[in-house]
């Protein structure tokens, strides 16, 4: 039998797991770039999706970059406020995974 002992990637699979919310054109204007309706010093993170979604774009934070010191609803309740504050309004949350393969 095999055994695999090393990293296994692949380089044209793209993936991802935050919290927070989708972006849609609604949301922003069409000439604005989703990551400069982050502020400077956020910890929120921006990713572009594919042309074939309907959304835009998501933003949120990566679960792997929840604080030792911080519970599951702090990390939530934080992301959810700091994402009222850019759109002026409260947003859907949750968690969203993606992955894809463009290859």
């Amino acid at each position: 039998m095999k055994v695999r002992n090393g990293f296994v990637s692949n380089s044209s699979t793209c993936s991802f797991t935050i919290y927070g919310t989708l972006i849609s054109d609604e949301d922003i204007s069409n000439d604005e770039d989703i990551d400069s309706i982050i502020p400077k010093g956020s910890k929120l993170y921006t990713h572009y999706l594919p042309d074939y979604y309907d959304e835009r774009g998501v933003i949120g934070r990566e679960w792997r970059t929840i604080g030792d010191n911080e519970t599951g609803k702090e990390f939530k309740e934080s992301i959810e406020k700091e994402i009222e504050v850019i759109f002026g309004k409260k947003m859907n949350c949750s968690t969203i995974s993606e992955a894809w393969y463009d290859g």
